[in-house]
């Protein structure tokens, strides 16, 4: 029980880390993530000023995809954090809480579901979204 290392971000970490590959990655409330060693070394940090992650991280192959609570979605390289490309999400424009629970990550596209009842589909690869209105049951 004794505390190995400690991380002190630049914000609150809502979403749970991600750990694949020996890196852990983690997204902060401030716009930052960061990609340690398992003994808790810095690898690289990314930063963008004004976003709020909140859903946890996806690796899928060398890209790793972290949305925004207002709907921007980012593809990073893994490697060294480098920004690949970055969206908006049009149903989330102006809409400052979209995008608050994980992603799903489905074979190689990756999934999120809107406050507002939209299913996004993104692809992870060149940073395409697609949304799709999910009804109700009840036709709603």
């Amino acid at each position: 029980g004794a505390e190995k290392w400690r991380l002190d971000g630049d914000g609150w970490f809502v979403g749970r880390p991600l750990v694949a590959n020996g890196t852990i990655y983690a997204a902060t409330m401030r716009g930052s993530v960061y990609a340690l060693d398992r003994g808790g070394k810095l690898l690289w940090k990314f930063s963008r000023p004004g976003l709020e992650f909140r859903a946890a991280p996806i690796l899928v192959g060398k890209s790793l995809v972290v949305a925004d609570r207002g709907g921007d979605i980012i593809g990073l390289d893994a490697a060294n954090g480098t920004e690949q490309w970055a969206r908006p999400t049009e149903v989330c424009a102006g809409k400052p809480e979209c995008i608050d629970a994980d992603g799903l990550l489905l074979e190689s596209t990756i999934f999120y579901l809107t406050a507002d009842r939209h299913l996004v589909r993104v692809d992870p690869a060149g940073g395409t979204i697609q949304a799709f209105t999910v009804q109700s049951g009840d036709g709603k």
